[in-house]
């Protein structure tokens, strides 16, 4: 009698016996393995299709570059979209902070002279004299549809900035060799009221507080068809230039040079 598991002595010599049982314990055992090495797999995969279809998702930008609206993708030119919202999270304030994040814009800072005649711009290297002010500039700046000499204004309140890499002659004039700055403004909203305001508070290095206020109002006057939008800014920065007198100098109460050579004679006479 041979029992599973055993052996069985023949003429040539000793085989084992294969039984039912040792089979079906093997065809078991592929199977759960093949199983617990599957389950993970499908699992990870189920993951990766979940996070394919979030990050699929892409933001459409509108621009009007070339005086009207198309996307981004659809523009035949080279040109960088800053969106209100990628602004906002970037903590954009002013020119500075989106100069720095669009290729081939540079710009010459002559100090704090104001806003207006302190900057000067070039996109691509093309640029003028400029320290000549009678020459044309090779950047054009505008504000939605009116070109305006290149100054800093607040970024509140904007939809988007463009800047257009360039000649733009043909759309933008001749100040436009280099290419073209466009800052669009959010427009009226005619069907509902709203407002905004914003504070900010700041610290200058071994210099004083600075304070800043943004306030936007919009009303719809007639129903969409009329609707006024008005937006303000208001900044107090603290000084940092030490205003510092010279050699036989001082200062009055309103920071007015005094000779005291000149004051000496005046007692004298």
């Amino acid at each position: 009698m041979n029992l599973p598991g055993r052996t069985e002595n023949t003429r040539s010599g000793i085989r084992p016996i294969q039984t039912g049982f040792t089979r079906m314990g093997c065809i078991i055992s592929m199977i759960f393995v093949l199983t617990a090495v599957t389950a993970p797999v499908v699992r990870a995969q189920d993951e990766k299709s979940g996070e394919e279809d979030e990050i699929a998702v892409i933001e459409e930008v509108i621009v009007t570059a070339q005086k009207r609206e198309q996307t981004l993708q659809e523009v035949p030119m080279a040109i960088t979209a800053l969106s209100e919202e990628l602004m906002s999270n970037l903590l954009m304030d002013s020119f500075v902070d989106y100069a720095k994040s669009v290729p081939s814009l540079n710009f010459l800072d002559f100090g704090p002279i104001g806003n207006v005649g302190n900057r000067a711009v070039s996109l691509r290297g093309v640029s003028g004299d400029f320290t000549n002010p009678r020459e044309d500039p090779t950047v054009a700046f505008y504000i939605d549809e009116t070109p305006v000499p290149i100054f800093d204004p607040r970024l509140f309140d904007i939809a988007r900035i463009e800047v257009l890499r360039g000649p733009q002659g043909t759309l933008y004039g001749a100040s436009s060799m280099g290419g073209t700055i466009r800052v669009i403004t959010i427009k009226p909203d005619t069907a509902a009221y709203s407002s905004s305001a914003e504070f900010a508070v700041s610290n200058t290095n071994e210099g004083g507080i600075n304070l800043g206020a943004n306030a936007m109002l919009n009303l719809p006057i007639i129903e969409d068809e009329l609707a006024l939008r008005i937006t303000g800014s208001w900044r107090d920065d603290d000084g940092y230039i030490d205003h510092v007198p010279g050699p036989g100098y001082e200062l009055d109460a309103d920071s007015e040079y005094i000779d005291l050579s000149q004051v000496g004679e005046e007692e004298n006479v």
